[in-house]
């Protein structure tokens, strides 16, 4: 079960990995190509896939809580039934 502090966990944790080859080009001063290219591009890259990732963990938790919503509401319908029969016996 995926809960939100798990999702915004992930999310600062995919902010770290996004910005590490740009920290890596600061660090290291490398020739343009990379600093103008590659870098970026590998930056780029990695926020698409955390983009996806995090697009499909919200997807996961919202049905969670919309099957948590409905098995309370299937509940809250099915207990008055049963209030109704142990009245009658």
């Amino acid at each position: 079960m995926i809960t939100r502090n798990q999702v915004t966990m992930y999310r600062i944790i995919a902010s770290v990995i996004v910005a590490t080859p740009l920290i890596i080009e600061v660090s290291f001063q490398w020739s343009v190509l990379y600093a103008l290219l590659y870098l970026p591009l590998a930056s780029l890259t990695l926020a698409i896939v955390a983009k996806y990732i995090d697009y499909k963990l919200m997807a996961v938790l919202l049905l969670q809580e919309k099957q948590r919503t409905f098995a309370n509401q299937f509940q809250l319908l099915t207990n008055p039934v049963e209030h109704i029969h142990k009245r009658a016996a």
